[in-house]
């Protein structure tokens, strides 16, 4: 990849793929361990090992997140580990979440707190009527919505109760409308 490395690709997704790391330098293992990977060849592979890490990833699968979980409630907790920190926090309390690289950061009261998920794998358990996806990268609850305004690039811009000011995509902009209008 020219001008580039796995890690850089890896960085600008916004969800976690299942992930057989090859590469010829050895001081990489650790850190492609911090994206969750399958497993780790170091190069030259052989044929044996290649088919062993491709078996390992199909045993892998994981089942999808409809099979994994329920859809949570607005009256529900979640639990947050976020390195040494815990916090149980109820969704009505989250302002907002956004994507940073391989991790969401969840706003909530006057904290934050990261977890390792994407934003497209929380939004399948967020209750709908509630959260809203604005953007690529921020997820909104409806009820911190403080104000509205008519953006230049024929979007919005909402701010929440927190101060903070967030762009609604030009593609969102119908669906919040929708939402929020009788």
């Amino acid at each position: 990849m020219p001008g580039a490395s796995g890690f850089d690709l890896l960085e600008k997704l916004d969800y976690s793929p299942r992930i057989i790391f090859t590469t010829a330098y050895s001081e990489y293992a650790i850190k492609s361990f911090d994206y969750n990977i399958t497993d780790y060849l170091l190069k030259p592979i052989s044929p044996a090992r290649l088919a062993q890490a491709i078996e390992k990833l199909g045993n892998s699968a994981e089942p999808t997140p409809a099979e994994n979980k329920p859809t949570l409630e607005m009256n529900n907790k979640i639990f947050i580990k976020d390195n040494d920190k815990c916090h149980l926090v109820s969704l009505e309390s989250i302002h907002y979440m956004e994507s940073c690289k391989n991790y969401v950061r969840i706003f909530f009261g006057e904290e934050s707190a990261f977890i390792k998920k994407s934003l497209n794998q929380i939004e399948e358990r967020l209750p709908k009527h509630f959260f809203f996806r604005a953007n690529r990268q921020f997820i909104v609850n409806l009820q911190a919505i403080v104000a509205i305004e008519e953006a230049i690039h024929e979007g919005y811009e909402i701010t929440m109760n927190n101060g903070v000011k967030i762009d609604i995509s030009r593609r969102q902009a119908a669906d919040l409308k929708e939402m929020l209008c009788l």
